[in-house]
C-alpha cells in the first residue's frame, strides 16, 4: 500500500510554483497511504511523489521512484509483485538491482519487454511509467483493480493520483460528481439486471485506469490511448498470452486438488512479507479457508470480526469464534460503539472522505471500526487478507439466485433474465424507478445511460462473471482498499490472485462440471474441508448484516438520517448546488423522513445513496476538510 501524486506538463512547458504548491498539498492528502517516507521524480516538466508503506526491504534502498542507471525511465508502483523473486531470477544479471523491493523488477522487465512486461507480473499493483526518451506516461492496473489509479488530462497538465481528493487537489476548479453518470447507473439505481459491463463514473474530473488496462498519454500533445493487457473473458476463451491456452490450468480431471494447490500458492504470497498480518474472519467458508490454509503452513495471523450487532445476529460473530477455536488463531472483535462515541454527520461524512464512494453503506462503517481498533491496538499490523473475490468466481451466490431447493441450472436461468434487463433498461424511465424505491417524487429529469456494448461471451455464467468483476471494481476493493489505507495498512485478497480465479471460472464452461463444483462454492468447501470441522466447511452463505441482521443496520443508517434534527442530509443538500438540479430537496426530506420513521420501510439504501452523492460533491468541488475519524492519521 503506497501513495503517487503528481503533475506532468504537455509540449516544452516546466511546472511554476504554482504546481509545485498543488502537488505539495496533494500529497499530504496521501500521508496516511504512505506514512514511511516520501520519493520523488522530479524531471524538466515532471514533478512526481511516491509515499511509501513499507512492507518488503523497509530500508531506504526501497524508496520508489526506481530510475534507469541513463534517467531515461522512472517507475512509480502502488502495490505488490507476488512473483518477483522468480522475475528476479528471469531478468538474471541484465539489471543493477538497488533493493530487494518487489516493485523494482517492473523497470528492468520494461526495459527489456515494453509494456508486455506487465503480462508477467503476479499480484496486485497501480504503475506509473514514465518514458522520457518515447516521451510517454503509461498508467496500468492489475488485472482485476484491486490498486486504484487515476488521472486526467486538462490546462495543459496530465494529473494522476491514487485517490480523488489527492487528483482533484491538483486543479484549480475541480469538477464534482457526475450526476447524470451516476444516477444512470442500474447498479447504482439498484435496477434489477447484472452489473452494466461499461465503468462507472462517479466524478466528473476523475478517470479511472480499467483493470487489466494501461493508459497511455503523449508528453508532447496529452493525446490519451487505452489497451486492455489482460481481459478474464478473453483467458476463458482460450486466447494465448501470458496465462497461455486454457489447457495450463484448466482442472478437467481433478478440479478439487487444483483449485486447493492454487488456492494454498495464493495465500502464501499474501503472508510474505516484512510486516504483520491479519485476517478479517467472518465465520464464512471464504474467509476461514484462507485461516486453515495460512495455519495449515505454519502461520498463525491475528484474525478480528466485526462484533456490531447486525454481525452478531446474523451469526458471523459467533462463527468466528467457532473457527477461531478450531483452528487454534486469536481471535479480536470490534464494533462502531467501541472506536466512536455515536454515529453522527460528522462520522459519516469522515467515512466517505475515505471511501470516496458513494456505495458506501452499514459494511463500511463496520470494517472501518475494525480497522481503527486493530490500528489502536496491534500498531505491528501493516497487512490485512479478506475473502473478496470468492462469491463472485466460486459460484457464492448460486443459492441466493437460485429458488430453495434449486440447483445450477436454475442460478443460470435466473442469470440469464438479469442479463436481458441490460438492453431492457435503455428503455426504463430510470427516475421513475428511483423515485419508486424512495417512495416520493426525488430525482428530476430522465436519468439515462449511455449505450452499453453488449457483454461479451455466451449467455450465463460468462455474463454473470463479467458483471462480478465490475461489482469488484467498483464496491469491494474500492472501499476494502480506502479503509485500509486510512490506517496505514494494505489489504490483500488470496481469491483474486489470477490463477485462482481461472481455476474455478473455467470450471464454469463445463456445464457438468459447474452443476458439481460450483453450485454453493462446492469446490472450496471439497478443498479445505480435510482441514475443518464439518460445521464450518458446510455453514451457508449468509450475506454479512443482511438476512437477520438487516433490520438491525436499516435503523443504524435511519438513526444517522435522523440525528442531530437530520443535520447530514441538510449538510448534503448545502454543500452540493449541483444536488438541487437533480433532486427535490423536499421530496428527498419526506423520503428521510419515512425511513426515520419507519426503518423498515424500503427505499433507506436509496436514500443513503443519494445523500453519499451530495456529501462526496461538496467534499471535493469545496475542498472541505473533513471530520478526523481514524486517530493519529494525517501528516
Amino acid at each position: 500500500m503506497c501513495g503517487i501524486v503528481g503533475l506532468v506538463a504537455l509540449g516544452d512547458e516546466e511546472l511554476g510554483p504554482r504546481d509545485v504548491r498543488a502537488v505539495d498539498a496533494a500529497v499530504t492528502r496521501l500521508f496516511a497511504r504512505g506514512p514511511d517516507g516520501e520519493g520523488r521524480l522530479a524531471r524538466r516538466g515532471v514533478d512526481l511523489r511516491f509515499r511509501r508503506l513499507a512492507i518488503n526491504d523497509p530500508s531506504q534502498a526501497g524508496l520508489q521512484p526506481f530510475q534507469s542507471e541513463d534517467g531515461t525511465v522512472a517507475v512509480l508502483v502502488n502495490g505488490e509483485i507476488f512473483n518477483h523473486h522468480a522475475l528476479r531470477a528471469a531478468v538474471g544479471s541484465g539489471h543493477r538491482w538497488r533493493s530487494g523491493s518487489d516493485c523494482e523488477v517492473l523497470l528492468p522487465l520494461y526495459r527489456a519487454h515494453g509494456l508486455a512486461a506487465l503480462e508477467r507480473l503476479g499480484g496486485m499493483f497501480a504503475a506509473v511509467v514514465v518514458d522520457l526518451a518515447e516521451r510517454k506516461v503509461h498508467l496500468a492496473r492489475d488485472r482485476f483493480g484491486i490498486k486504484p489509479m487515476f488521472y486526467s488530462v486538462r490546462g495543459g497538465r496530465i494529473a494522476v493520483a491514487s485517490e480523488v481528493s489527492a487528483l482533484t487537489s491538483l486543479v484549480e476548479a475541480p469538477a464534482g460528481i457526475d450526476w447524470g453518470a451516476a444516477l444512470s447507473d442500474p447498479w447504482f439505481a439498484r435496477y434489477p439486471c447484472l452489473s452494466w459491463p461499461d465503468p462507472a463514473r462517479w466524478y466528473a474530473g476523475a478517470e479511472s485506469v480499467r483493470p487489466g488496462e494501461v493508459v497511455t498519454i503523449s508528453m508532447t500533445d496529452g493525446r490519451v490511448s487505452t489497451r486492455r493487457w489482460w481481459r478474464l473473458g478473453a483467458c476463458l476463451a482460450g486466447s494465448t498470452g501470458a496465462e497461455g491456452g486454457p489447457a495450463a490450468t484448466t482442472p478437467a480431471e481433478a478440479p478439487v486438488a487444483a483449485y486447493r494447490e492454487a488456492l494454498e500458492r495464493s495465500v502464501a504470497d499474501c503472508l510474505s512479507g516484512e510486516a504483520d498480518v491479519a485476517l478479517f474472519l467472518s465465520g464464512g467458508i471464504d474467509s476461514v479457508a484462507i485461516a486453515a490454509l495460512a495455519r495449515a503452513g505454519g502461520a498463525r495471523p491475528l484474525c478480528v470480526t466485526s462484533s456490531a450487532p447486525a454481525a452478531e445476529l446474523s451469526g458471523d460473530l459467533g462463527a468466528a469464534h467457532a473457527a477461531a477455536d478450531a483452528l487454534g488463531l486469536p481471535l479480536a472483535s470490534w464494533a462502531p460503539s467501541d472506536v466512536w462515541p455515536k454515529l453522527d454527520a460528522d462520522l459519516w461524512t469522515g467515512l466517505l472522505a475515505i471511501t470516496e464512494n458513494p456505495l458506501t453503506g452499514p459494511e463500511q462503517l463496520y470494517k472501518m471500526a475494525i480497522y481503527v481498533g486493530l490500528a489502536r491496538s496491534h500498531r505491528g499490523v501493516r497487512v490485512t487478507l479478506s475473502g473478496q473475490g470468492s462469491d463472485e468466481f466460486n459460484g457464492g451466490y448460486s443459492t441466493l439466485f437460485a429458488p430453495p431447493g434449486g440447483g445450477w441450472d436454475d442460478f443460470l436461468t435466473a442469470v440469464d433474465l438479469l442479463a436481458g434487463e441490460i438492453s431492457a433498461h435503455r428503455t426504463i424511465d430510470l427516475a421513475a424507478h428511483w423515485n419508486r424505491d424512495l417512495g416520493a417524487p426525488v430525482v428530476r429529469g430522465r436519468p439515462r445511460p449511455p449505450e452499453a456494448t453488449a457483454l461479451p461471451g455466451d449467455r450465463g455464467w460468462r455474463d454473470y462473471i463479467t458483471s462480478k468483476c465490475r461489482d469488484l471494481e467498483l464496491f469491494n476493493l474500492w472501499n476494502e482498499d480506502r479503509t485500509a489505507a486510512a490506517v496505514s495498512m494494505e489489504n490483500r485478497v488470496p481469491f483474486l490472485d489470477h490463477p485462482v480465479v481461472l481455476t474455478s471460472a473455467r470450471l464454469g464452461l463445463d456445464p457438468a462440471l459447474a452443476a458439481r463444483w460450483l453450485y454453493d462454492k462446492r469446490v472450496l468447501r471439497a478443498a479445505v474441508g480435510p482441514l475443518l470441522p464439518e460445521a464450518l466447511a458446510v455453514r451457508e452463505k449468509v450475506p454479512f448484516f443482511y438476512g437477520r441482521g438487516a433490520a438491525l443496520a436499516a435503523r443504524e443508517m435511519a438513526s444517522l438520517l435522523g440525528a442531530d434534527g437530520g443535520r447530514l442530509l441538510e449538510a448534503a443538500l448545502d454543500g452540493s448546488p449541483a444536488a438541487r438540479e437533480w433532486l427535490d430537496a423536499d421530496a428527498l426530506r419526506a423520503a428521510a423522513l419515512r425511513v426515520i420513521e419507519d426503518p423498515q420501510a424500503r427505499g433507506w439504501e436509496g436514500v443513503l445513496r443519494v445523500v453519499n452523492l451530495a456529501l462526496l460533491d461538496g467534499l471535493v468541488t469545496h475542498r472541505i476538510q473533513p471530520p478526523q475519524i481514524v486517530p493519529g492519521a494525517g501528516a
